[in-house]
């Protein structure tokens, strides 16, 4: 794990309230130092909280590259009351960030990506049944919980579920 991000990284949030909009950006910074294990220059990663998003395009969030794998673009179901759900997204499309970033997860087209320098057509697999899904998936809950219990935000109202265990001791980053 990083000790410091690089200083060039850029991050960007708009929409939502600015309360949900500081946590999200200091969950993006945490969740990077978890994620990449060494210094990776120029990344600039855009996140945007979209009201109803999850009513207009059936999804909670989703995160795509730019013109570079630097440059991430993250949406996420914009919600007013519940910001658990908000920074559980964000972990998880954090993590394919993490993926593009490292060039772990390169979309080839449409129909095809690579994952981990295998072609994967999209067709053959469920939704939960890609690498990237299960690698996201799996890492979610447990970046989340270190960013409330690192924050200190366990007591917070909108904190609608943390393990009890973890109240005991601080979670190392």
């Amino acid at each position: 794990m990083i000790k410091e991000l690089p200083e060039d990284l850029i991050v960007s949030v708009e929409g939502g309230s600015e309360e949900l909009r500081e946590l999200v950006y200091e969950a993006t910074f945490f969740y990077l130092k978890l994620l990449l294990k060494r210094k990776i220059k120029n990344i600039n990663i855009d996140i945007e909280l979209v009201d109803n998003l999850r009513k207009k395009e059936k999804i909670f969030g989703d995160a795509i590259t730019g013109e570079t794998y630097k440059d991430i673009i993250i949406r996420l179901n914009n919600s007013k009351t519940n910001y658990q759900l908000v920074l559980l997204n964000l972990a998880h499309e954090m993590v394919h960030a993490k993926q593009y970033i490292r060039k772990e997860l390169v979309d080839l087209n449409l129909t095809t990506a690579k994952w981990k320098g295998e072609n994967i057509v999209h067709e053959d697999y469920h939704y939960f049944d890609h690498p990237w899904e299960i690698d996201a998936t799996g890492r979610e809950r447990g970046l989340y919980f270190r960013f409330i219990s690192n924050g200190g935000y366990q007591k917070q109202k909108w904190v609608k579920e943390f393990p009890r265990w973890m109240e005991e001791y601080k979670i190392k980053p």
